[in-house]
């Protein structure tokens, strides 16, 4: 099943691109 690792690669993206844009906007 390479359903949840692809799933868990395209969170950890969206984690890495949006975390610092929303600290960014937060901040």
């Amino acid at each position: 099943m390479t359903v949840p690792k692809l799933i868990g690669i395209i969170y950890t993206l969206f984690i890495t691109l949006f975390f610092p844009l929303f600290t960014s906007v937060h901040v």
